[in-house]
């Protein structure tokens, strides 16, 4: 009997990733989550915040006119390695290895897409002492992990190093070029962690080095968390909801201020801008509403592609409603206020203008 093979060409090239900021960074997002993994499995829930470590360094292409694009990344952690049981994964799209962690196994195709050169270099437990692997990770037909001798100095403990370079133009060109902005994105994307405190330490270095864990604690200035229940199809589905009160520099994109990102394996997948929604802007001034969203029933719903959720879209507003409704209670000083202002602001208009009232019926 034969086996399936798999058209690793024609996967990533199916892959519906259009060209878009969220889509440049997806790659990047997909290399700390492995870290994450690797970290946890290495030193468990209790030492991963203590003793993991993930390094970004920001790839960059000089121009004569002085910019200096981004082309790339590398991310080094120092979790367990690519030993053999996770490099077998490494190797089978759709592994099944990391599916209690909410891994779908084809993750790594979307550094396919997006980068032209991929480099991994890793070392691991081997019995007493550490193995090295190297290899670089190419899109053609056969023969995509391309092993090579490992280079630089002997490795001093376990983890990996991924080098991601040579953007797809098209990619690219949609990457953000300052620092700053791609720590936001990384905070936005990855909020359940810094939020649940399970992070190890995460440092960006471009120009300077920044701690994104402290980065994130700096610009939130209340965290409560919330448990709720919503009835989907007979069965009371807990989800569990992290209301923040932040500076507005931690708001994920645009002009909209207050946001809920509904996230899934600890991961942002969906982010939603609810001004409207609770009839808010700033809070205080200057500070903005942040949620989270998290559940097994978040975990077991998400695409493989981790861009959207798959469940009925009737349960998807039955969830939204209800999380909304949380919301509103949390921030329902804010909105009470509001609306007292509303009223106030409608008198007077009345007072000024008696023909208002007739208008609005």
């Amino acid at each position: 009997m034969a086996d399936l093979h798999s058209d690793v060409v024609g996967q990533v090239a199916r892959l519906p990733l259009r060209p878009s900021e969220g889509n440049a960074l997806l790659p990047l997002f997909e290399a700390i989550s492995n870290s994450l993994h690797a970290i946890n499995e290495r030193f468990g829930d209790d030492g991963l915040v203590k003793h993991g470590r993930i390094d970004i360094d920001i790839l960059r292409g000089g121009l004569p006119d002085g910019s200096s694009p981004v082309v790339g990344f590398i991310v080094k952690d120092n979790g367990i390695g690519l030993n053999n049981e996770n490099f077998a994964s490494f190797c089978t799209p759709f592994s099944r290895h990391k599916i209690k962690k909410g891994g779908k196994g084809v993750g790594r195709l979307g550094w396919l897409k997006v980068f032209r050169k991929i480099s991994i270099s890793s070392a691991f437990q081997n019995g007493s002492g550490l193995e090295q692997i190297a290899f670089d990770f190419v899109l053609r037909e056969k023969n995509q992990i391309d092993t090579m001798n490992p280079t630089g100095p002997v490795p001093k403990e376990p983890g990996t190093t991924i080098v991601l370079s040579e953007f797809v133009e098209s990619y690219g060109t949609k990457c953000p070029v300052k620092s700053d902005t791609i720590v936001l994105r990384i905070l936005a994307h990855f909020l359940p962690v810094f939020a649940g405190d399970k992070s190890p330490r995460i440092c960006l270095h471009d120009d300077g080095t920044t701690d994104l864990q402290t980065e994130f604690e700096e610009r939130i200035n209340q965290s409560v968390e919330q448990i709720i229940e919503v009835e989907i199809e007979g069965e009371r589905q807990p989800i569990i909801i992290r209301h923040m009160k932040c500076e507005k520099s931690i708001r994920p994109r645009g002009p909209v201020n207050n946001w809920m990102c509904f996230c899934a394996n600890d991961r942002g997948v969906k982010e939603y801008g609810i001004d409207e929604q609770i009839g808010l802007k700033l809070l205080d001034g200057e500070q903005i509403y942040v949620g989270t969203v998290t559940g097994d029933y978040l975990d077991t719903h998400v695409n493989p592609q981790r861009t959207d959720f798959i469940f009925d879209p009737e349960e998807g507003r039955l969830i939204r409603r209800q999380v909304a409704s949380s919301v509103r209670e949390f921030l329902s000083d804010y909105v009470e206020e509001a609306l007292a202002q509303k009223r106030v602001l409608t008198t007077d208009i009345i007072k000024k203008h008696p023909q208002y009232l007739y208008l609005q019926g």
